[in-house]
C-alpha cells in the first residue's frame, strides 16, 4: 500500500512539476517573473497573499487543462504512464474521457484544494487519511472508479525517479546558463 501511495503521489506531482518548470522558464524569458516580483514591492500583506492565491490558482488551471489534454490524447496522464497506473471504471475498462474529466475535477478540487495555499495541504492530508483507511480516494469511490497498478520492477523505480528529477535538472541547467 505504501509503494502505491508513493506512485500515486509521484504520478500526480510529476505533471505539475514539468508544467511549473516550463512556465517558470517562459516567465523568466518573457519578463513576467520580473514584473510579478517588482509588483510585490508596493503591495500590503493582504495584496501579496491575494497575488499568491491568484498565481497558485492560475497554475492549477494550466495543470488541469494539461491533464485533461493528455488524458484525451493518451488515455491517461504522462505521470500515470511513467508510474504504471491506469484508471478503470466499475466494469474494469479504461475510464472514458468524460469520466476522466469528472475524476480530474474532483481530484483537483477535493484532493488538492484547487492548489490554494494552506487549503492544498489540508486537502492532501485528508485525502491521504481517506485512502489509507478506505483503500481508495473519495473521488474514486464517488465515481465507482479505481486505480490499477501494473507490476513495478526495480529498474522502473530507477527510471521513474530519474523522470521525476529531470525537470529539476533542466531548471538547474537553465539557471546556471542564465547566470553565466
Amino acid at each position: 500500500m505504501v509503494l502505491q501511495l508513493i506512485r500515486r503521489y509521484l504520478a500526480r506531482t510529476f505533471g505539475m512539476m514539468v508544467i511549473a518548470v516550463i512556465l517558470l522558464i517562459i516567465g523568466v524569458e518573457t519578463g513576467q517573473i520580473s514584473f510579478l516580483l517588482s509588483s510585490l514591492n508596493g503591495l500590503s500583506l493582504g495584496g501579496k497573499m491575494a497575488l499568491l492565491y491568484g498565481v497558485s490558482f492560475a497554475l492549477m488551471v494550466v495543470c488541469f487543462l494539461c491533464e485533461v489534454m493528455t488524458t484525451l490524447i493518451f488515455g491517461r496522464t504522462v505521470g500515470k504512464i511513467i508510474y504504471g497506473i491506469s484508471v478503470k471504471d466499475q466494469d474494469g475498462d479504461n475510464a472514458s474521457p468524460a469520466l476522466s474529466l469528472k475524476r480530474s475535477a474532483l481530484a483537483w478540487s477535493v484532493g488538492l484544494g484547487l492548489m490554494l495555499p494552506y487549503l492544498y495541504t489540508i486537502c492532501l492530508i485528508i485525502s491521504l487519511v481517506h485512502v489509507c483507511r478506505r483503500g481508495a480516494s473519495w473521488w474514486d469511490q464517488k465515481l465507482s472508479t479505481y486505480e490499477q497498478f501494473s507490476p513495478y520492477r526495480w529498474w522502473q523505480w530507477v527510471l521513474g525517479i530519474m523522470a521525476y528529477i529531470a525537470p529539476c535538472v533542466v531548471l538547474g541547467i537553465y539557471v546556471v546558463r542564465r547566470l553565466v
